[in-house]
């Protein structure tokens, strides 16, 4: 990556403004639970949607994939956590047992385990194979924002609007330490690849590293102006991405913490973010409505997706595919394929 500081304000031709709906159905057209596929016209170029799922009775808040990209796990205002089929884009599970809105998903690396976090204070582990509640986790005293696992599985961090993150030990689930330092709201977490430190992005406009043996605090990061949402270690661990309120995306060299990125281009607060299997895209949703494909390398924007009515609240790339998934508040989730917009035509499959 070129560390050179850049902020970016892409002109785009034509032809890379790939803002493409693929004829999708209206979303009161698709009876809940089911979904709709539109990559088979041969004609539609850039992205497409695969699925267009349909089952959630409110805003959707969160979306995970699986370690083997075949599941996908949603959470949103309607208090469940919903597991659907990739290929199929059925409805496999619905679990209940929040009482309150369900803020975050996140799949355990090992993919028998979802974590829940809501806005009842508490965070769920769900055992997918019997879709069974096996541990309730107590201890925020605000809302769950965000949850995600160690590499390793063997812990979780959350994020809550008490202005805390907290480590849990998935096996006992029992809190292992409470790391205190921002000065509101946390409002995401992300572990390094090697699971060491910790990332954590708050609305008092920072991003902080965590050294997780100690507990201490060991980088801050200023740069943004508004809040920041989203963190996100790159797979290699050499990055942090933040997105923010002020409606950029900052990629920052976690071993300096020097800025080395601004990518601009959404008109509203950046929400999620997620790298391509390959590390060489970054899918980020906004309250624009949109999903904005960026080159990580050159930070140039790759392509815009339009088609939620509503603001996109969180993306996820498949970890086996091209497959984007994005939830919205429109009550849906969209798996769009966008291979032929990052992968180069020699690398594409022939026939």
């Amino acid at each position: 990556m070129n560390h050179l500081n850049r902020s970016i304000r892409v002109a785009r031709p034509l032809s890379l403004l790939m803002s493409v709906a693929c004829n999708v159905l209206p979303s009161n057209a698709i009876p809940a639970g089911e979904a709709t596929a539109s990559c088979d016209d041969p004609v539609s170029e850039g992205a497409c949607v695969r699925r267009h799922l349909r089952g959630h009775t409110g805003i959707v808040m969160s979306v995970s994939f699986s370690p083997d990209g075949q599941t996908l796990a949603t959470g949103g205002f309607d208090s469940t956590v919903k597991l659907w089929d990739v290929a199929g884009g059925t409805e496999k599970a619905t679990f209940r047992g929040h009482t309150l809105i369900v803020r975050a998903v996140s799949y355990s690396p090992d993919g028998k385990t979802v974590a829940s976090g809501g806005m009842d204070n508490t965070i769920k582990l769900w055992d997918v194979a019997t879709g069974t509640s096996s541990a309730t986790l107590t201890g925020h005293t605000g809302f769950v924002m965000f949850v995600a696992f160690s590499p390793d599985g063997k812990t979780l961090a959350s994020a809550s609007t008490d202005r805390t993150v907290k480590i849990w030990d998935v096996a006992t689930g029992t809190e292992n330490a409470t790391l205190v330092g921002h000065t509101d709201i946390v409002r995401s977490v992300s572990y390094s690849p090697d699971g060491l430190t910790l990332a954590s992005g708050s609305f008092d406009n920072t991003a902080k590293l965590w050294n997780l043996a100690t507990g201490v605090e060991t980088v801050t990061f200023r740069g943004h102006n508004d809040r920041v949402v989203p963190v996100l270690f790159s797979s290699d661990g050499t990055t942090l991405v933040t997105g923010s309120r002020d409606k950029t995306i900052k990629l920052w060299d976690v071993a300096s913490g020097e800025e080395t990125a601004t990518l601009s281009g959404h008109t509203d607060t950046v929400v999620s973010v997620s790298f391509s299997v390959d590390g060489e895209t970054l899918a980020s949703g906004s309250y624009d409505q949109t999903v904005k494909l960026w080159n990580v390398g050159s930070g140039e924007e790759i392509a815009t997706l339009i088609g939620h009515s509503g603001r996109v609240l969180s993306v996820a790339f498949n970890p086996h595919d091209w497959t984007l998934a994005s939830g919205s508040a429109d009550t849906t989730v969209r798996l769009w394929d966008v291979t032929r917009l990052v992968v180069r035509p020699e690398a594409q499959p022939k026939g």
